[in-house]
């Protein structure tokens, strides 16, 4: 008999359903993943996978250097625990009680993050793990806790003391001074060369055809935000 290998899949939703068996077809989740399932993302500038079996165990610490890399990168970034390093689904248990406790100990952990972060930076979700899709809800439920992070361009965040995190190849590590300013001027030729690409693609565009009474308005580039070392 010939063995399958694992399957590849990010997290399931009810559209995404008619790739599974027909008897697997059905679930009251808005989404969830599959139990042992290999994810199709790795630990990256964007990912980060922690193969945590008890949320108690995990470091409050760590978690704000995570968090505080990943605002610095200015994207959509997301920490999952409950995912192996290898990217295979295992899950958390995780009751109502110790879900609610989550969610004040990472607003705790927040609030050591300066800038004072918006609401839409940082939230948390808690998505279910399943054995086969259309399982009811067990009674041990196992969750990937995902905290998405996203923080506003043009800021360097730094937790308690000052100091500074980035993200580079997948890894997180503390910033100097030096690096600091070596990352923002990176950042500000990205974004020189994106503005300029901009502009390049406008003037190849055909024109509109323009009424007299309309003007054109000029967005003057915002100096940075202070760094607090």
């Amino acid at each position: 008999m010939t063995k399958c290998g694992p399957h590849i899949i990010k997290r399931l939703s009810p559209a995404s359903l008619s790739s599974l068996p027909n008897s697997q077809a059905a679930s009251g989740h808005a989404h969830f993943y599959l139990h042992s399932s290999l994810v199709d993302f790795d630990c990256d500038d964007t990912h980060e996978l922690r193969p945590v079996t008890n949320m108690k165990l995990a470091s409050v610490r760590t978690l704000a250097k995570l968090v505080c890399s990943f605002l610095n990168t200015w994207q959509a970034c997301t920490i999952y625990y409950g995912i192996t390093r290898d990217r295979f689904v295992q899950g958390v248990h995780l009751d109502h009680a110790e879900r609610d406790a989550l969610r004040l100990g990472i607003d705790a952990m927040v609030k050591d993050l300066q800038p004072r972060l918006i609401p839409s930076s940082i939230s948390v979700e808690f998505v279910p793990v399943l054995r086969y899709a259309g399982e009811i809800s067990p009674k041990n439920p196992k969750y990937v806790v995902e905290v998405q992070v996203c923080g506003v361009r043009q800021t360097v965040y730094t937790i308690s003391g000052g100091t500074c995190y980035l993200r580079e190849g997948g890894l997180t590590h503390e910033a100097t001074a030096n690096s600091v300013r070596g990352w923002i001027a990176k950042q500000e030729e990205e974004h020189f060369l994106a503005k300029e690409c901009g502009k390049i693609y406008e003037a190849v565009k055909e024109p509109p055809i323009a009424h007299p009474s309309e003007g054109t308005a000029l967005t003057a580039l915002q100096a940075w935000d202070k760094v607090v070392f």
